[in-house]
């Protein structure tokens, strides 16, 4: 396998980049974005614009004005960053700086966010979460988001995209618009419309977005290394939660794990723990304004435990509630698939099937590897005859029966399954462990995908080493807790498979 020499522009980016002449959300809105008969956008350039002409640029940099750099100063250092970041891409010798003065710079800025510039705050009172514009005005360039998140992705769209030039030119009548998700039930219904975090860090090749793509890698048992993200991307974002569910579906991983409870009412939710006591603000709101006071999850109404709010791995607050499964499968539908966890606390006849069969979300659900044999086939007969459509399905190679993955793998093959194995004795042991290993697995390495933990060998190890050599043992889906990382690696590493 080798890097694929073609890197084209982020799908989160190549969906969310609309050009238009337009001002306000409502005009483009009507005008540039129409919805489709399944109700997602599409979006149109506005007019074919001449931006050869000399007297059509503004020069930002190397012309006839000295330009600064300024930014609202009460941004995040994650979105100065981003800030400091298109300085780099002007060449790096513009002056950047907050407005904490009221003392202007100069006639020529470059404004990023609600500054205290009035060509910052009109736009910015305009913009709804996910929301961003970029407009030139009175020679300033104006780059606005509804969001933080989005002013990352407007500040992407610049540094990713052709329209400002590498010279530092940008044509005067240069206007774009992104019409985001306002709201949580506008991005789980049309994912396009969230706006990543990691949007600057990484240009996604528009093969990892590809489903059908991902359909061919399963079955290409001698093709490029996997993805699964453990509970979503929990780096940029709470784990289970839907966000970091999207954000990892947005930078292409292959498989999303996520874990499944029930609530007492019977909803099926995401989370880690039976209980709510370390992903949750549970301490701060048990037993307040009729809250149970019990930490399980089964102790809570769904529309309880839609009170409480997510927390990071760092412990701090966040914005966001727990979602349910079915939210988790309306979002990946044709986009990834969900490796579902905790099969102890539920069942797939009565609280998955039935979602996976309203959402119509039949390839999403790998086939649970805690279930037997003949449960698997069953699933899977009753998935093809609902949908036509056939499942993937995880088997469990356990290290203390591995004198029987051979001949297991044979009799899989020989009834017309194509398993992805799951290695469950993967520890902290480290490569001795593998090379322990290699003969049993070189004999099936080529027959079937074979997935293991990487985030739990050699002491948690997340690196190019390690999937290197994991991938030379046999090991070819590999699951990660810094999602974007492995994504990183195999963009840089694999090819898209043919299909």
């Amino acid at each position: 396998m080798f890097k694929s020499e073609i890197l084209v522009l982020s799908a989160a980016l190549l969906m969310s980049m609309a050009l238009t002449a337009c001002g306000s959300k409502s005009e483009f809105h009507d005008t540039i974005v129409g919805a489709d008969d399944a109700g997602s956008t599409t979006e149109t350039t506005a007019a074919v614009r001449d931006d050869t002409a000399e007297d059509t640029k503004l020069h930002l940099v190397n012309g006839e004005h000295t330009y600064t750099i300024i930014y609202d100063k009460d941004m995040s250092k994650n979105a100065v960053s981003a800030c400091k970041e298109l300085n780099e891409h002007l060449g790096g010798n513009l002056t950047v700086a907050n407005d904490e003065k009221e003392a202007s710079f100069g006639e020529y800025e470059i404004l990023l966010g609600a500054t205290n510039r009035p060509e910052s705050t009109e736009q910015a009172e305009a913009l709804g979460m996910f929301d961003y514009s970029i407009t030139i005005q009175d020679e300033k360039l104006v780059v606005v988001g509804g969001s933080e998140d989005a002013l990352i992705n407007a500040i992407a769209c610049l540094v990713r995209g052709d329209d400002l030039g590498a010279d530092g030119s940008i044509a005067r009548n240069y206007s774009a618009y992104f019409d985001g998700a306002d709201n949580r039930d506008e991005y789980i219904a049309n994912p396009d419309l969230f706006l990543c975090k990691w949007a600057l860090k990484f240009d996604v090749p528009q093969w990892m977005n590809d489903f059908e793509e991902k359909i061919a890698a399963f079955a290409d048992t001698d093709g490029r290394m996997m993805s699964c993200s453990h509970r979503g991307d929990s780096v940029y974002y709470p784990e289970n939660s839907i966000e970091g569910i999207i954000s990892a579906m947005k930078m292409g991983i292959d498989i999303i794990e996520i874990d499944v409870h029930l609530t007492s009412d019977g909803v099926a939710v995401l989370m880690h723990d039976a209980t709510l006591t370390d992903t949750t603000d549970w301490k701060e709101k048990a037993g307040q304004n009729g809250l149970p006071t019990s930490d399980k999850i089964c102790d809570w109404t769904f529309e309880q435990i839609r009170q409480l709010r997510l927390v990071t791995k760092s412990g701090a607050q966040s914005d966001y509630v727990i979602p349910t499964l079915k939210e988790a499968l309306q979002v990946c539908n044709e986009r990834t698939t969900l490796r579902l966890d905790k099969a102890d606390e539920w069942d797939w006849d009565t609280d998955v099937y039935p979602l996976v069969k309203e959402t119509g979300a039949w390839r999403t659900c790998i086939v649970n590897e805690y279930v037997s044999l003949e449960k698997q086939k069953e699933i899977m007969d009753t998935i093809k005859a609902d949908s036509g459509k056939d499942a993937l399905m995880f088997y469990r190679y356990p290290d203390f029966k591995s004198e029987t993955w051979v001949s297991l793998t044979e009799s899989l093959l020989g009834q017309g399954y194509q398993p992805i194995g799951q290695w469950v004795g993967f520890d902290n042991s480290g490569e001795w462990y593998l090379r322990e290993y290699e003969s049993l697995l070189s004999p099936i390495k080529d027959d079937i995908r074979m997935l293991a933990f990487s985030h739990a060998l050699d002491g948690g190890k997340e690196d190019s080493k390690t999937w290197d050599y994991l991938y030379g043992y046999g090991v070819d889906i590999v699951v990660a807790d810094d999602a974007l990382n492995l994504q990183q690696y195999i963009a840089e590493n694999y090819e898209a498979t043919e299909y």
